[in-house]
């Protein structure tokens, strides 16, 4: 389903543009699970959302797969010397999930 506001059916034909965004803010916790691995978790708010655009340059958000509400990521960290990799999952209501993965340095 498409948000309502400024609908025209003339303009209901979509080009190919699609505009996605992404936000998130969530806090935790790390768990050393031994020397060079961290396990951490956290909750938080999510966001994620898909916009169409029409032949006449309106945008529509399509709610069917844009979402937001309760953020949880959870995953593993592997230390070594001062390099940290991460990876994990997280979602937004159980309803979005993505992967996510990362490389650090220790300053």
């Amino acid at each position: 389903s498409f948000v309502k506001n400024g609908f025209s059916w003339s303009n209901r034909y979509f080009n190919e543009n699609i505009y996605t965004g992404r936000f998130a803010i969530t806090g935790g916790v790390l768990w050393r699970v031994t020397r060079p691995i961290i396990l951490y978790g956290g909750l938080g708010f999510g966001n994620r959302w898909v916009n169409w655009e029409t032949i006449s340059s309106q945008r529509f958000r399509v709610n069917d797969i844009s979402h937001n509400g309760l953020e949880f990521e959870t995953g593993l960290m592997l230390k070594m010397k001062k390099i940290y990799i991460t990876g994990g999952i997280s979602t937004i209501s159980l309803q979005y999930t993505e992967l996510n993965c990362g490389i650090g340095i220790k300053l």
